[in-house]
């Protein structure tokens, strides 16, 4: 019998116990709670076939922000008058309309409109630059198609899948039609003096189109050029060699990415990316000497010297060791790798680097393009941690602070410009702290 009633006492016990727990996880402040979204521009006029990227913004209840575009639903109150594709948030005018269309971002559950009016602007035509140019045989020249219309708005078609390109002579140059790479223009042949050949873009099928002349010149290849001539790296260590095509009339190409370009080390003492995109990036695997070469096509090689050191890495080192930064602030990371004979390299985007913050009160790019970018979220102490392989793994301290944003200040606040002139403003948000982020060429900032 006291058997039992030791055993309720328990019972007792464990639910206040949970029951406690339970109340303190319903007042945790770490636990965030989506309060509303936003939508920019709030208001937007485009013309028949003009597009707007429009930017969804989630609001917390801790005063943090976050962009949610590409997580967000999208659609338009008027389909046959702004119209929705595949990349999120990118409305494209189909008809004119007087009445604004309403447009609607979802997400978690909340929504928010945006005001879209297609006008009855009219194109004034497409401008294709440069109207003239000038390559070599195998050179490359890449073009631009711009559309501009009647209310001053204009929009880039050079890559816009309803664009084609053609030259005028398949035999002296060869285009890339359409879609991703459009406009580039390479040469095959020397064209007949005074007769240069002439490049078209074409928006959509009765759409504008405009041309420029480009001439083919008969200089010759006088080889590729490597550079450096000769460098030094530790084990692990990186360098990038650039490879360049020198022409008989000064003219020079960057063959460095080039797909008929192919790089080779000349023993084990180092590895390089043989071509294409991240070509030419030679790293240290064991003390010696290496013949980096470049090859293009039917062009002579070309070589540089590589010393691999026996140099050997002493950690990384992170910086700022400590920051401050505001809710929804921003602080850049730096991870250098501290080599004993005195050299670094930067590894704060490499692939083989992770970056992870330590609590939700801030947020980190892990990796690659963009890494070591920590995003306030809500107040208190992060640790910031940088890994780089088997190197042992180096820290940093970040506070977010309880500052509230006061605003955007533009600057200049008044200006002026002659016609075609041009004005870069600045935006920067300030906070109650007397702290302020540059947010002129933020994702989540819209211009008009």
């Amino acid at each position: 019998m006291n058997r039992c009633k030791g055993y309720s006492k328990l019972w007792f016990l464990a639910l206040l116990l949970v029951t406690f727990m339970a109340g303190c996880a319903d007042n945790d402040p770490a636990v965030v709670s989506l309060v509303s979204v936003i939508v920019s521009p709030a208001t937007v006029s485009i013309p028949v076939t003009g597009t707007v990227q429009f930017t969804a913004t989630a609001i917390y209840d801790n005063g943090s922000s976050r962009n949610v575009t590409t997580l967000s639903t999208w659609t338009s109150g008027a389909p046959g008058v702004a119209t929705f594709g595949v990349i999120k948030g990118l409305a494209t005018g189909a008809t004119a309309n007087a009445l604004p269309v309403v447009i609607t971002a979802s997400f978690g559950g909340k929504t928010a409109t945006a005001s879209l009016t297609v006008n009855a602007a009219t194109s004034k035509g497409l401008k294709v630059t440069p109207v003239t140019a000038s390559i070599p045989v195998t050179g490359i020249q890449q073009y631009t198609a711009i559309e501009t219309f009647s209310d001053g708005t204009s929009f880039d078609r050079t890559t816009n899948v309803a664009t084609t390109w053609t030259s005028s002579s398949l035999a002296n140059v060869t285009l890339s039609p359409n879609g991703v790479g459009a406009g580039l223009a390479t040469g095959l042949t020397a064209t007949p003096v005074g007769v240069p050949v002439v490049i078209t873009a074409t928006f959509g099928v009765v759409g504008p189109s405009a041309t420029a002349n480009l001439t083919v010149t008969n200089a010759t290849s006088k080889g590729l050029k490597l550079t450096p001539a000769t460098a030094s790296i530790p084990l692990t260590g990186i360098q990038q060699y650039t490879a360049i095509e020198i022409f008989s009339d000064g003219t020079t190409i960057d063959r460095t990415t080039n797909g008929a370009t192919t790089w080779s080390a000349s023993n084990g003492n180092a590895t390089l990316s043989p071509t294409g995109v991240g070509a030419g990036v030679a790293t240290g695997v064991s003390a010696g000497v290496v013949t980096i070469t470049a090859t293009y096509g039917a062009v002579p090689a070309a070589t540089a010297t590589l010393t691999v050191t026996t140099a050997t890495s002493k950690g990384l080192k992170l910086t700022p060791a400590t920051a401050s930064i505001p809710l929804t602030g921003i602080q850049q990371y730096t991870a250098l790798e501290i080599f004993s004979d005195g050299t670094t390299i930067d590894r704060t985007t490499n692939v083989a680097t992770t970056w992870s913050a330590s609590n939700g009160n801030a947020t980190l790019s892990p990796t690659g393009v963009g890494a070591g970018v920590a995003t306030g979220v809500s107040a208190g102490v992060v640790t910031i941690t940088a890994t780089y392989g088997v190197v042992p793994a180096a820290t940093a301290t970040l506070t977010v602070t309880t500052a509230t944003s006061k605003g955007l200040k533009l600057t200049p606040a008044t200006a002026s410009i002659p016609l075609t002139g041009i004005q870069q403003y600045t935006a920067l948000e300030i906070f109650s702290d007397g702290t302020s982020i540059d947010r002129t060429t933020d994702v989540a900032t819209t211009w008009s």
